[in-house]
């Protein structure tokens, strides 16, 4: 919603990446369950541009609802956008979707918990975030963190499920596992690159109006994103596989939630929390979809880790949060050192005024 009278309390604030976490958790199962269930498959990137396209009529419905009138962006702020789009829904779900469906839910989810490690060294590339310092020991917990997530993310991925469970193919099945691992990490940085790139151009600059419109920044990242995918499926157009646009009807529940919760109300809260709080942060909170995925895909599948898989999901985890705690205590220090400066500010004042009410008297 547009804000016009400053930031909500903090603790609300931090609501939307845990929504947004909760949000993201159930995807890989939902995606996995209803299209395994369908008869005929559905084509994943046809899938991908149907859920993007249907996602835009009801981000800008809801934000004319709660924004008022659609903004319409001038020639700078609408390449800034398309920019977004295209790096944001476009690359990302192709990268995601192409890891989702050649990866167990879990193992994909608990790949994408190293996203606060990349969203950290990009935002520090990208300057929307000071660089550690060697003599702090909270920059040493940062990276500390990223060695650790990143080694008990690879290790996950290496030692994921028993090829002898997916059909006894293991050169098929290894293939698969490489390539969707490669996706998925790609896909981190992609998404730490659009957390950047959006606190950069938008949420950081003093006078763009656009921050105050976070449902229609997502509307439009929607938007040209889909326009991208819609191309890229044109490829099954024009080899005459016009057949992979039909969806089975078993997939509908996957495709309707994949439109009103995984598009529209998660990446509006990813838009609405990168607003007010650090990329990191926001980033930080997306390893709790490694607890959601395990449950839900234990409750739906059965599936089960090894205790291989277990400790290398809770050395990524531990990582994650000593990167959350690194950047936990710059924000202190930060808002200290803010204090400190309006207290010494004022100090000098009241002295400056004192010295000349004194040089005012008569003698």
């Amino acid at each position: 919603m547009a804000v016009r009278g400053g930031a909500p309390p903090k603790w609300f604030v931090l609501c939307g990446p845990l929504l947004l976490s909760s949000g993201f958790c159930l995807y890989p199962v939902v995606i996995k369950y209803f299209l395994s269930q369908a008869k005929e498959k559905a084509n994943p990137y046809v899938f991908t541009f149907y859920r993007d396209a249907g996602a835009v009529p009801v981000l800008f419905l809801a934000s004319y609802i709660f924004e008022g009138p659609i903004q319409i962006p001038d020639r700078k702020m609408g390449a800034i956008l398309v920019l977004l789009g295209f790096i944001g829904t476009f690359v990302s779900h192709f990268l995601y979707i192409s890891g989702a469906f050649n990866l167990d839910p879990d193992i994909a989810t608990a790949i994408m918990s190293i996203l606060p490690v990349s969203t950290s060294i990009v935002s520090v590339l990208m300057c929307t975030e000071s660089p550690p310092s060697i003599y702090k020991l909270h920059s040493w917990a940062k990276f500390i963190g990223i060695t650790v997530a990143v080694v008990g993310a690879v290790f996950l991925s290496l030692f994921g499920s028993s090829p002898q469970d997916n059909g006894g193919d293991t050169d098929q099945y290894h293939r698969k596992q490489q390539f969707g691992s490669i996706c998925l990490f790609a896909d981190t940085v992609t998404m730490a690159l659009f957390y950047s790139l959006q606190k950069k151009c938008i949420f950081r600059k003093r006078n763009c109006k656009w921050k105050n419109y976070p449902l229609a920044v997502t509307g439009y990242g929607y938007l040209f994103g889909s326009v991208f995918m819609c191309i890229f499926v044109q490829y099954y157009t024009l080899t005459g596989q016009t057949h992979l646009f039909r969806i089975p009807t078993e997939s509908y529940p996957a495709l309707l939630y994949g439109i009103f919760i995984t598009s529209a109300l998660c990446y509006f809260l990813l838009t609405w929390s990168n607003k007010y709080l650090p990329s990191t942060i926001v980033a930080a909170f997306r390893p709790i979809q490694v607890i959601g995925t395990f449950v839900a895909a234990y409750l739906v599948f059965g599936d089960t880790l090894t205790p291989t898989q277990c400790l290398a999901a809770f050395i990524a985890v531990c990582g994650v949060g000593l990167v959350l705690y690194s950047n936990w205590m710059e924000e202190n220090r930060s808002s200290e050192s803010t204090a400190l400066g309006l207290r010494t500010c004022c100090r000098k004042l009241t002295l400056l005024f004192s010295t000349s009410s004194m040089l005012s008297l008569p003698k």
